[in-house]
């Protein structure tokens, strides 16, 4: 296996399981805010993390590679307010979605056969993400606005 993509699967993998920890820590997070569904999706990337982990675990080393994982570290993080905390997701996806770049510009000019099986890997990721995330500007940006009328709303009991 080539060294260069062989170091950058390992670093791809060890973001990933510092990935996955950050999304539980989100899940938990917005459980505490009564977001079920938003805990669900946060879980369920944690999960897909986990089994992307696995497979890159798997093809590093079909490839003749060694898979190294580093320990991980968990910084106790307090998220602040909902809008905060999703301003975050957003930022960390980005993150992510640059970091599953950069690996498949090295491995396209590279090695085609490990670039097609890292679209494979991430291609759900990209499409779910999008979609989530470009959901998640539009909510953030509404929360911001404030309605011409809301400071005359009563409460009815």
């Amino acid at each position: 296996m080539n060294e260069h993509i062989e170091n950058a699967l390992n670093e791809l993998i060890n973001t990933e399981i510092w990935s996955s920890n950050r999304y539980l820590s989100l899940q938990i997070h917005f459980e505490r805010q009564q977001l079920p569904i938003l805990s669900f999706w946060l879980n369920m990337q944690a999960r897909s993390g986990i089994e992307r982990i696995c497979r890159m675990t798997s093809l590093i080393y079909r490839q003749g590679g060694r898979a190294t994982i580093r320990e991980a570290t968990h910084n106790s993080r307090e998220w602040g307010t909902t809008i905060e905390a999703l301003d975050r997701m957003i930022e960390h996806e980005n993150y992510m979605d640059g970091q599953v770049a950069s690996l498949l510009k090295l491995t396209e000019m590279e090695d085609t056969d490990i670039s097609q099986q890292i679209h494979q890997i991430y291609s759900q990721r990209f499409y779910v993400t999008s979609i989530f995330t470009e959901m998640l500007r539009i909510f953030g940006e509404e929360s911001r606005r404030r309605l011409p009328f809301s400071d005359k709303l009563v409460h009815l009991e």
